[in-house]
């Protein structure tokens, strides 16, 4: 079982999009171990990677509030009007 925690800082560039740290395995305790018994046959398995990830994104949202707001129009939404 690991742990994993993340932070968000939203008003990057006037709020044009959120910023985002994340980081997962931070204990470094994800690991298996394992053994396996059977009739004249016996293995043990141990294996260790490192599991800790770190993650930096940053979503740019282009064009202004009105954009967003706004409801695009599909194919969809078009054939709807002609049918009636």
């Amino acid at each position: 079982m690991g742990v994993s925690f993340g932070i968000t800082k939203t008003d990057i560039r006037e709020e044009r999009g959120p910023l985002k740290l994340s980081v997962s395995d931070v204990f470094y305790a994800t690991k298996t171990d394992a053994y396996t018994k059977l009739t004249g046959y016996s293995e043990q398995f141990y294996q260790s990677r490192d599991t800790r990830v770190g993650t930096l994104s940053f979503t740019y949202r282009f064009g202004g509030p009105q954009v967003s707001s706004s409801r695009r129009v599909g194919a969809a939404d078009e054939e709807k009007r002609r049918a009636g």
